[in-house]
């Protein structure tokens, strides 16, 4: 970066612009789940900006070209070669109780890293960095005359306006910085101390939309899962509907059953593929109703088992395996020339419910017995699986040594140590 460059130009943020692109040449999109774009997208193309943005306010064409690689890359494409956007960029930086993924703007990012300066100086008495500050822009650092530093020098005049840019966005950074008899107090945590994520959200919970299909984080699954489950919430899978309502394929008939229109809640509350997999899903838990009116009842299956969250959490972690093995079988039969029988799809539900499950339950000691009847799971891994007969699991809670025990109506256990 030249060393005073005027950064209220675009050209000056070319080597930033080239960071990113210079990252997503080496990421192949098309070879990561949803899961690893999200993780990636916050991560890295999140903190690739950071030391730039704690100087110096990015203009908005920058941020939105930045957004605009993001956003390229989490729906499968490049710098240079776009994919469709199934829902609004706006709506995936949302944070998760507002609809979004919680990925978080750049422009928030930027404005947060600005304000650590406003808490330094306004909280530390004594440093070398301050002591240069006043020297130059006097006893105040320039905060008396926001207008007058700008116009003097491009850094540090963007931070003492940051008051005056947060103002335009309904945020009062006076009120939020508050003094008090030991110090400055910082309003939004209960430390008051500032934190960049504390102002990061508040900002975003401003400038970015909030949405009523709220879909909130199963821990027992992957990220793709949760994130395949967050656009069903939203109704914004590629299905044939969709796709024929984008002007898109010719036929909108269920790929599965080719009777009706395949919209999300057809493919996975009506379809009668569907319905005879989840029949055998229901068999097995007996918690689970023998079908569902809407996919939103799908989705939030858990409401119905408040009274124990361990069991709540077990059962709609089943039920996103579900709608995950159902829209691949539905992929595989739409892209593949080779016919699949739907047979193997309840043995693909158990298995990766247990593989899941293990894997990500608090306690890492699941074990899933269903022996008697012909499916064994067990906790170890050397796991043996074998075609079964699906019954119900009862989750209970037991007083010895606060061990949670999974009964099987007749005999089988999941044992939770």
């Amino acid at each position: 970066m030249p060393v005073g460059a005027a950064m209220s130009r675009i050209s000056q943020w070319s080597t930033l612009i080239n960071k990113f692109q210079s990252r997503l040449s080496k990421w192949k999109a098309s070879s990561l789940s949803f899961g690893g774009r999200l993780t990636l997208c916050k991560a890295v193309l999140g903190s690739l900006g950071t030391y730039l943005f704690s100087l110096y306010k990015a203009p908005v064409k920058i941020i939105n070209t930045l957004e605009s690689y993001r956003r390229r890359f989490f729906w499968g494409g490049s710098t240079d070669k776009n994919k469709m956007s199934w829902i609004a960029w706006d709506k995936v930086l949302a944070s998760v109780v507002d609809g979004g993924l919680g990925v978080g703007s750049l422009k928030a990012q930027n404005l947060v890293l600005l304000g650590k300066w406003w808490w330094r100086f306004k909280s530390n008495k004594k440093e070398l960095w301050k002591d240069v500050i006043t020297a130059i822009y006097g006893k105040e650092g320039g905060f008396n005359a926001p207008s007058r530093e700008k116009r003097k020098g491009f850094c540090w005049g963007t931070i003492v306006n940051l008051h005056s840019t947060l103002l335009k966005l309904g945020i009062d950074l006076k009120i939020l910085f508050s003094n008090q008899s030991e110090g400055r107090f910082w309003k939004l945590v209960a430390s008051g101390i500032y934190t960049v994520a504390s102002l990061r959200v508040h900002i975003d919970n401003k400038i970015l939309p909030k949405s009523s299909n709220c879909w909130i984080w199963n821990q027992l699954v992957p990220r793709k899962v949760n994130i395949l489950a967050w656009r069903v919430s939203h109704g914004r899978l590629p299905t044939k509907e969709n796709l024929f309502k984008l002007g898109i394929g010719s036929n909108p008939l269920c790929t599965l059953c080719n009777q009706y229109a395949e919209s999300e809640s057809h493919l996975f509350t009506n379809c009668s593929v569907s319905l005879k997999v989840w029949s055998a899903v229901a068999s097995w838990w007996h918690r689970f109703p023998p079908g569902f009116q809407s996919v939103t009842n799908l989705l939030h299956c858990k409401v119905n088992l408040q009274s124990n969250d361990d069991l709540g959490l077990l059962h709609e972690a089943v039920a996103l395996v579900f709608i995950w093995v159902i829209w691949s079988f539905r992929n595989k039969m739409t892209y593949s020339e080779k016919r699949i029988s739907p047979s193997c799809l309840i043995n693909d539900i158990q298995t990766l419910s247990y593989l899941w499950i293990n894997v990500r339950h608090k306690s890492k000691k699941l074990r899933w017995f269903l022996s008697n009847f012909h499916l064994c799971f067990r906790g170890s891994r050397k796991s043996s699986f074998r075609t079964s007969q699906l019954h119900s699991l009862e989750l209970e809670k037991s007083h010895e040594g606060g061990e949670v025990v999974a009964k099987h109506l007749a005999g089988s256990l999941i044992r939770i140590h």
